[in-house]
């Protein structure tokens, strides 16, 4: 039986908007930095800092390689500890890059931005958070992740990913884009692969009895984001140090 994978990380940030409510100063910042932005445009604020790439892949049968729509969707973005809001970006999640429209006279060109820069951002509405691990010849690494739900405990991460299965036609070489997606707890100083429930009994094996008591398993092919999601709420309501204290 193959191993339940566990990678040691190091999380770069987190600047947290406390339940995805900003406050009254914050939207004030907010308003600051749109005003700022339609003045001077994205083109001369530190998110310029990228490489210019162009599309490299072609794509067939309606697929694509972005996260949710191969369209430019609003979100914002923490870029060197400064916050950009209401950015046209998308995720390409072949190749891991956020990516902006360079807007110029004569046309829209792509920028990718240094991912090592940047320690979250929101795109469609969902919250990406960077997270640094070691990767091949102990490199670093940095990898963007969805967070499904978090507690001051743990969080509970989606790793967004697309394959490309090239098909070949003449001289030209299109891809199909495929979904590949997979699930992580962050739970101290490791971040764990997840597969099932024995995986998560394996990190809180204290929450067995609780979680044996009621099944999700009606939730794994409708959605497997809820799957997790319940089973992990089940669990920090088994953790709390105090069951009696409700949390806000």
């Amino acid at each position: 039986m193959k191993e339940t994978r566990t990678i040691p990380i190091a999380f770069a940030m987190f600047l947290f908007f406390g339940g995805w409510a900003l406050g009254q100063s914050s939207i004030q910042d907010k308003d600051h930095y749109n005003w700022l932005d339609k003045t001077t445009g994205i083109e001369n604020t530190n998110l310029l800092e990228g490489t210019l790439t162009v599309e490299k892949y072609g794509a067939v049968d309606g697929t694509h390689k972005f996260y949710a729509s191969n369209d430019y969707l609003k979100g914002y973005i923490v870029f060197d500890g400064e916050t950009y809001f209401d950015v046209d970006m998308k995720y390409d999640l072949y190749e891991d890059e956020l990516l902006l429209p360079l807007r110029s006279d004569a046309q829209v060109q792509l920028l990718k931005l240094v991912k090592e820069r940047i320690s979250e951002f929101v795109i469609d509405g969902r919250r990406f958070i960077a997270v640094i691990h070691k990767g091949e010849g102990q490199a670093k690494v940095t990898s963007f992740y969805e967070v499904l739900t978090e507690t001051p405990l743990f969080k509970l991460l989606k790793k967004h990913k697309k394959v490309g299965f090239a098909n070949y036609k003449k001289n030209l070489v299109r891809y199909k884009f495929v979904s590949k997606n997979t699930y992580y707890v962050s739970y101290g100083e490791h971040l764990t692969e997840i597969k099932n429930k024995k995986d998560i009994l394996r990190i809180f094996p204290e929450a067995r009895s609780a979680l044996n008591k009621q099944s999700f398993d009606y939730l794994k092919k409708n959605s497997r984001d809820e799957y997790f999601i319940k089973m992990i709420d089940l669990i920090h309501q088994q953790l709390l140090p105090n069951k009696s204290t409700s949390v806000e």
